[in-house]
């Protein structure tokens, strides 16, 4: 079995009978237009042509990217996903030519091909670091990856806790290979604007050690013949090219120093670099460039696509409150069905008229209102402020964009009093549009 790394979560598990091709993104603009690949790639979608079959882990655009598998050649290739309750992935993969796909649900195993066996796993925590969220993550997955002589565990963004681990390890007896995440991306603390720029730079550390720990714990149950970190390699382009200090992002050499101040085998692959199980070594098919002073220019100075797409003059826009309105309408339905109510306003204010903000409880109980911003800042109440262009909002609530992307990119700018993390209204939030 051999490993084919590119960049982030995507790579290749090569076997003798199939050929793995996992989350494939090759385009930059992930997350409507902020992620840029790190460092810049030279590697195409055209140029991916020996795939036997896809492993798509969940929806995000750093792992499902549309601009990327519209161009892969082979669409009649197996497609293998997660069964899960909503159909968001399946009918993502069927607009870009992929239909013929493979459902596996949580701890359901697979023969792909003659003697290659594929074991699915689902999220294994609500949120990573908060295990008793009250709203499941209903996107995440892994998988183990068997050919009767190694055995590899592709977690992806999916943040095993000790525990799986633990039944992991159980189920598989043995772990050749762990291609582990050692970070994560969010807009904490870069995006929150009740923080200094210090108390910013603070919880950046904090966040980097958080994710370092999680990651040596978890290579301390697993064990593996050899951990490759993954899933960490990524940089914000365009306006928000100024976050990448404060993202809190551990870089992957800390990983690395990390997993050697333990004395566990690891290796770091970069494009195009294979790492072969029977030999544990590393061949190279890509010659590393540092990227250049152009490239980082125009990483700096890209645009997001939604920008002009979405651009309405001033005298055209229309009250959004009618369509708030319908769009929590829809939340509120899935937080019923959770039976989530937390004694918290959300609160939306539009950059253009920023004197006034759209609130509704998360106690699911009134309708949108429009009040002044400066009464929400004098009241007594928790909240969750979010600060977003008028255009923005619209392609969101619109479904061509996604609170998701606006969350996970870094688009937008949050404000949340007090400061306490509540996952569940970010994974609420995803079902706010119409």
């Amino acid at each position: 079995m051999k490993i084919k790394f590119y960049t982030n979560a995507g790579l290749e598990i090569i076997t003798d009978k199939a050929r793995i091709l996992c989350d494939p993104w090759f385009v930059p603009g992930a997350f409507d237009g902020s992620w840029w690949q790190w460092p810049p790639l030279v590697t195409k979608p055209e140029d991916l042509t020996e795939y036997t079959h896809i492993y798509i882990s969940h929806i995000h655009s750093d792992h499902c990217d549309p601009k990327t598998l519209i161009r892969l050649k082979n669409k009649d290739a197996p497609v293998i996903i997660l069964k899960g309750q909503e159909e968001f992935l399946k009918k993502r993969l069927a607009s870009c030519g992929f239909l013929n796909i493979i459902e596996l649900g949580d701890r359901e195993t697979k023969e792909i091909a003659s003697g290659v066996y594929i074991t699915m796993y689902s999220a294994f925590t609500p949120s990573a670091f908060i295990e008793d969220a009250e709203v499941p993550n209903v996107i995440d997955s892994s998988i183990v990856v068997s050919d009767g002589k190694s055995v590899v565990f592709n977690a992806n963004d999916n943040i095993p806790t000790r525990s799986a681990c633990e039944k992991i390890l159980k189920a598989h007896k043995e772990i050749t290979i762990a291609l582990l995440p050692y970070s994560g991306v969010g807009p904490f603390p870069s995006s929150y604007e009740n923080l200094t720029l210090e108390e910013k730079k603070i919880a950046s550390e904090e966040k980097k050690k958080k994710y370092l720990d999680r990651f040596i714990k978890n290579v301390q149950v697993l064990k593996p013949k050899m951990t490759i970190p993954c899933a960490g390699q990524m940089i914000l382009g365009g306006k928000m090219f100024y976050k990448n200090e404060i993202l809190g992002i551990p870089k992957v050499q800390d990983a690395k120093s990390l997993l050697e101040s333990e004395k566990y085998p690891l290796t770091l692959l970069g494009e195009g670099d294979v790492f072969d199980a029977d030999t544990f070594k590393v061949t190279k098919t890509i010659t590393h460039k540092e990227p250049t002073e152009t490239q980082v220019n125009t990483i700096k100075k890209s645009s997001y696509w939604w920008e002009d797409t979405f651009k309405i003059p001033k005298e055209e826009q229309i009250e959004l409150l009618p369509l708030l309105n319908s769009a929590y309408a829809r939340m509120k339905s899935y937080q019923n069905k959770h039976g989530f109510k937390k004694d918290w306003l959300m609160a939306i204010t539009v950059l253009e008229s920023a004197d006034f903000t759209y609130t509704f409880s998360m106690k699911g109980d009134e309708a949108v209102k429009k009040i002044k911003t400066l009464d929400l800042f004098s009241s007594d109440k928790k909240f969750l402020q979010v600060k977003i262009p008028y255009n923005y909002l619209l392609s969101i609530l619109s479904r061509h964009c996604h609170w998701n992307n606006a969350y996970h990119g870094c688009q937008v700018e949050w404000y949340r009093r007090p400061d306490e993390y509540l996952p569940e209204i970010q994974m609420l939030l995803s079902y706010f549009h119409l």
